[in-house]
């Protein structure tokens, strides 16, 4: 399945988390570490978009929210150094995680729970309307 030096070879944005938490705190347990290397990546993501989103307002120009509204493109948005990392972070998920078969069964089985569920449940009467 998914292991973390798998995550550090091949997800940028990981790798470059992890190198941050091992600087600032050395050594922890690695429930602890990979914990902090989520909040590192969560904290990045955040800092990036409110960055990129300040520049682009800035340059825009504009000074209410009407004229945001009329802004040709999305004034919100990571900058697209970010935004190429998370596009790689998002494949390696889909091809590792996401449909992986130890997740994916569980899910299509949980899925399929719901299915019968939703049938077997009475619909609305005309009554109800």
């Amino acid at each position: 399945m998914l292991s973390e030096t798998q995550l550090r070879h091949e997800v940028e944005l990981w790798s470059y988390a992890s190198r941050k938490v091992q600087r600032q705190n050395g050594h922890l347990p690695d429930e602890t570490r990979i914990y902090l290397i989520l909040r590192c990546i969560t904290d990045e993501q955040v800092i990036d978009v409110v960055e990129t989103t300040e520049q682009l307002v800035i340059d825009s120009g504009v000074n209410s929210a009407d004229e945001v509204r009329l802004q040709p493109r999305n004034l919100v948005q990571y900058s697209a150094q970010r935004r190429k990392m998370n596009v790689q972070l998002r494949a390696f998920l889909y091809k590792n995680l996401y449909f992986n078969p130890v997740v994916q069964e569980p899910n299509l089985r949980a899925v399929r729970m719901l299915e019968e569920v939703i049938r077997v449940l009475p619909g609305p009467s005309l009554g109800d309307r």
